[in-house]
């Protein structure tokens, strides 16, 4: 593609054009959960209002600590709608970490669920991390079942949109500018404590527009299956390169070979981002799977060694794998193998940098 062909829109934009040109469309499934692009639209409307409710202005913090599922999704969009800027906390980090993200960005209002409350409990952990005390913090709101003490529950949140009028959503998204800081990820902390990495809406969208359309060869109504933390830019690339082109993004709220292969077939996935061979590796290695099981995938992007590449690549005979160089601080990708490179080119090398 050439780059005038990329016009960036703010990030809500392109869901509300989703919205306007196919509003029936499955826009994210994650399991059995799924929701069309105009559903989406009316969530992240009503979350916007929820949250000017509660006093959240441009430029705000609203944390997201959740597992992946259509709460984030709601979150996410509904906070870009009125211009404030959604911060997504790393849903691995302790509570020293969450700690220091939630001072270090200045949040709000902290949004959790309990998803996945047999394996982690955000409540728990936030309330080790005493969030409550950090200054800028105002509220900390609950969206699973029943009540938890001292976090504003899911009836009582909805409830607070009707307070506020929903023209006050469409004023704050037509003050939103394509430079302005459109997310927030905190890096893993390997090393030190997690850093932020604000980016603007250019930035966030580059890897998945020009990475999508001219390296994934994403076209219309495409069915890309993601499997990875919503809190990543490994979420977020193949996110916008799919709500550009009014495709459907398949994600999982825990990875699971014989779910993704049941994903993968009853969705009729196109395109796959996995990204790390350990997940890609459990479904070309169980015995569910068969070479005709990813017959319908035409490209899958997997960044490993050479050889683990090559041999990845040699399970898939209808899907043609890339590979790609990338950080958060860019919003993904910024160098991607294109497919019709050899297969020595796509698993020796990152490939060329991105347009742009």
């Amino acid at each position: 593609m050439s780059l005038p062909d990329f016009e960036t829109i703010p990030l809500a934009e392109a869901l509300l054009r989703g919205s306007r040109q196919h509003p029936d469309r499955n826009c994210i499934v994650v399991g059995d959960d799924r929701v069309t692009y105009g559903e989406l639209e009316v969530q992240a409307r009503r979350v916007g209002r929820s949250l000017i409710a509660l006093g959240i202005e441009r430029g705000d913090r609203v944390g997201i600590l959740m597992a992946n599922g259509l709460d984030f999704t709601d979150l996410l969009f509904g906070a870009s709608l009125i211009g404030a800027i959604p911060v997504l906390y790393n849903a691995r980090f302790k509570a020293r970490e969450i700690a220091h993200v939630t001072a270090d960005a200045g949040i709000k209002v902290v949004v959790t669920n309990d998803i996945v409350e047999e394996h982690t409990d955000y409540v728990e952990l936030l309330n080790k991390a005493e969030v409550q005390r950090v200054p800028c913090m105002q509220h900390r709101i609950f969206l699973g079942a029943g009540q938890r003490e001292g976090f504003m529950d899911r009836d009582t949140f909805c409830g607070l949109a009707e307070s506020v009028y929903p023209d006050e959503v469409e004023k704050r998204h037509a003050g939103t500018a394509i430079t302005d800081a459109a997310l927030m990820f905190y890096t893993s902390g390997t090393t030190a404590m997690p850093k932020g990495c604000p980016l603007d809406h250019i930035v966030l969208q580059h890897a998945g527009v020009v990475g999508g359309t001219d390296r994934l060869r994403l076209t219309a109504g495409d069915v890309v299956w993601n499997p990875l933390p919503m809190f990543h830019s490994a979420f977020t690339q193949p996110l916008t390169g799919t709500l550009h082109v009014g495709g459907t993004l398949v994600s999982m709220a825990h990875f699971e070979p014989v779910e993704a292969l049941n994903l993968i077939t009853r969705e009729r996935v196109t395109v796959a981002f996995p990204a790390f061979p350990a997940i890609t590796l459990q479904i070309l290695h169980h015995p569910r799977y068969t070479s005709d099981a990813l017959k319908d995938v035409r490209v899958m992007l997997n960044v490993g060694a050479p050889e683990e590449l090559v041999a990845m690549q040699s399970l898939m005979p209808h899907t043609t794998q890339i590979t790609c160089f990338g950080m958060s601080e860019c919003g993904g990708s910024v160098a991607m193998c294109n497919p019709d490179d050899p297969l020595p080119l796509r698993s020796e090398c990152s490939g060329q940098a991105l347009p742009g």
